[in-house]
């Protein structure tokens, strides 16, 4: 037993170091280290130039020779350049560029900006602050799309292969989505859902990154750039947009318990709260069936009942309710806005919480640390959209605001 783990063990320890680009013309796309590739057919002499690059910088630095070292890094680079593998060497660069940036605190830092500046504004006539908001989330929108098109191209798929990827770019679908509604509505609600949106989910991300590289290698079930692009982006889009309806929620709550004689405002929270839960039907349905599109060619069923599934599903059921309610005038402002408050809930245990459950054959997301977090989080949801619901309901005394 001990002999076979330490076969183990020297095995992985093989695979560490990983220097070698993969070869023209072969189907493997990763890099490799040089005793796993020893004594293949068709080595090249692209490797072993490398592999001759590598001994003499090791030599430079063991003798301390610095500028020995210099020149066996620049021959290096020079080969990786030159050869097959020059496109991938780019990349490299590329995300080198990207990890010394910080890109998305930086994005972060603007959408916190545009909250301060768009709640100090609501407090008196729209006027600069609203307009620097509105630059600033545009700034933060930016970087962000920025970001994510630096890991669209050093990874060559979409950026949503992860718990992590699919947290950023959910955050900038409902940045975007507060963006489009100030364009429509012009009273500083879209600035403010946006950058709340977009702040709290970035900080949401980098929880996540110190877990350790954010770039790693795709998931099985994922490797199909074509359908990763059509019903994950859009299944993540319908999550963005859910949120945004959910915060909507919020600040109707707020505002209706904070100044009920603002029916102004109420009124155009209510109109931004259905428009939300529309688009967010739209993207949540269409990438379900989409979903099971790509279960039928993949699994050979369009639909299982597998957890993710089932998630997927209730999200749709839980919207479809809300508005049916709404149109029927079963749910009055107040009643739907503590629905999409619990949609938060729903989403989030779609989202995360079914990958806690370790069946099903969507169980490939990151759960370390995501039980502690998401009981959090579903309870503070709970408590907090009851007690702005009840603080409604005593302002107004009168059970017909439900």
């Amino acid at each position: 037993l001990v002999d076979k783990m330490n076969g183990v063990q020297g095995d992985r320890f093989a695979t560490i170091l990983s220097i070698l680009p993969p070869m023209s013309g072969s189907e493997k796309d990763s890099w490799a280290s040089p005793w796993s590739v020893m004594g293949e057919p068709g080595f090249g002499a692209e490797r072993a130039e490398i592999l001759d690059g590598w001994e003499k910088l090791l030599s430079a630095h063991l003798s301390g020779a610095s500028g020995g070292e210099s020149v066996a890094a620049d021959a290096i680079a020079a080969t990786l350049a030159s050869g097959a593998s020059g496109k991938m060497h780019g990349r490299l660069h590329l995300e080198g560029m990207y990890n010394r940036i910080d890109i998305f605190y930086k994005s972060a830092a603007f959408y916190i900006l545009s909250f301060l500046l768009v709640a100090i504004g609501l407090l008196f006539p729209p006027g600069i602050l609203r307009k620097l908001a509105f630059w600033s989330l545009l700034a933060g929108i930016l970087l962000h799309l920025a970001g994510l098109l630096a890991r669209m191209i050093i990874m060559g798929r979409a950026p949503v292969s992860n718990l992590y990827e699919s947290i950023v770019f959910v955050g900038v679908a409902a940045a975007i989505s507060g963006l489009v509604l100030e364009l429509f509505r012009r009273d500083g609600m879209g600035i403010l859902l946006g950058a709340i949106a977009g702040a709290v989910l970035h900080f949401v991300a980098f929880g996540r990154a110190v877990d350790g590289d954010t770039m790693g290698m795709l998931v099985a079930v994922l490797d199909s750039n074509f359908w990763l692009s059509t019903h994950v982006v859009t299944i993540t889009i319908g999550y963005g947009c859910s949120l945004m309806a959910g915060l909507a929620g919020h600040l109707y709550l707020f505002f209706h318990a904070l100044s009920p004689n603002n029916q102004e405002r109420l009124d155009t929270l209510t109109k931004n709260m259905i428009g939300l839960t529309l688009v967010a039907l739209f993207f949540t349905l269409f990438g379900t069936i989409l979903g099971g599109i790509w279960a039928d060619q993949s699994w050979g069923r369009f639909w299982g009942w597998d957890p993710k599934e089932n998630g997927a599903l209730l999200i749709v059921m839980w919207q479809l309710m809300l508005l049916h309610g709404k149109v029927n005038n079963v749910f009055r402002p107040p009643g739907f806005a503590l629905g999409l408050v619990f949609s938060n809930i729903v989403v989030a245990v779609a989202w995360f919480g079914v990958n806690l459950l370790n069946v099903g054959l969507h169980t490939y997301g990151f759960t370390d640390n995501v039980a502690l977090a998401l009981f959090a989080f579903c309870s503070f949801e709970l408590v907090l959209g009851l007690a702005l619901y009840l603080a409604v309901r005593l302002r107004s005394g009168s059970p017909k605001a439900a």
